[in-house]
Order: structure tokens, then sequence, then C-alpha cells
């Protein structure tokens, strides 16, 4: 049986507790359980990450903080060292990784009640998460009501979006292939 290699943009796991962090510790060390399943987690302090992740997760290092450098260079050439199958994203990937992209948004709240957020904000989110979801091989979010204003607002089939509800916590004794 050949093995699916996952790199993930683990950016958000060095931030302040917020739900993306809890989805990402949740999902991937649910799915390292997986004899099948190599997982190359980037992150930007390799400390506090394994202190978090199971320890047959892969850690490498992010070197800068900054957004358009992590996108745009570090995870595309971390992504051709690796060759991963996937490449996982939280809203924003990146189009020059190799493998295929899976991208999870969460919820486009800034956009369904755009009246209630920043202009520059709406504008900047508005376009980069369609781009996004457009670019992606694969579009996950988490629950039925951002499946359904993701499909209404970037008119892509309900089909061809994945949901993945919150509180992933599998027994890891009944995990198999």
């Amino acid at each position: 049986m050949s093995s699916i290699k996952i790199l993930v943009d683990g950016h958000v796991i060095s931030g302040y507790g917020q739900g993306i962090k809890t989805y990402i510790i949740g999902l991937y060390n649910e799915l390292s359980y997986r004899p099948n399943v190599r997982i190359i987690m980037a992150v930007e302090d390799i400390d506090l990450a394994r202190s978090i992740f199971a320890k047959n997760i892969e850690l490498v290092p992010l070197k800068k903080r900054n957004k358009w450098v992590r996108l745009l260079w570090e995870l595309p050439k971390i992504s051709y060292q690796y060759k991963p199958d996937y490449v996982h994203f939280q809203y924003v990937l990146s189009p020059l990784v190799k493998g295929k992209k899976i991208v999870t948004v969460h919820d486009i709240l800034c956009i369904s009640f755009w009246r209630d957020f920043p202009l520059r904000l709406v504008l900047i989110r508005s376009v980069s998460f369609f781009l996004s979801a457009r670019l992606a091989d694969t579009l996950i979010t988490d629950s039925e009501y951002s499946k359904g204003e993701i499909a209404r607002w970037f008119r892509i089939d309900r089909a061809d979006i994945y949901n993945i509800p919150l509180g992933v916590n599998f027994n890891k004794s009944e995990v198999t292939n």
C-alpha cells in the first residue's frame, strides 16, 4: 500500500489560541495514527510544535513570519524539497507549491456580512478567499452553514465542497486504513 504525503501550512500554531489552531492540532494528530499517512508540518516554533503534535509528525521550520514570504517562497521551496501529494492551507493557498492543493475556508462572514466589516478587509479577503477556493483541488469547510455560503458567494457546487466538522477526535485504537 502506498503512502500519502501531506505538507501542512502550520504557521497558525505559533499564534494565539484560536479555532484554526485547534482544528489543525486535532485533525493532524488524529491522521498521524494512520499507517499510510506521512505528515510534514511547516511551523514557526519547532519547540512549541513538538509539545503539541504526535511524535510521528515531521516538523519543518518556517523562517519568516511574513505571510507573503511564507506563501510565495518558503512553502513552495519546502514543497519542492519534500514532494508532497497534497499541501493543506487555511483560507489562502500558494499557487506555487508542488502537489495538489487543499484549502480549508472555515467561514466567509466578512463576505456574507460585508457591511459589518471594514471595506479594505472585505475586498482583500473576498479576492484571496475566492481565488484560493477556485484554485484548490480540494475545498473543505467545517459547517453546513459555511458550505452553503461558500457555494452561494463563490458559485461553487455544494457537492464540490467537503465538510469536516470541528471536534475531530477518533478513538485511536479504532483507526484503520
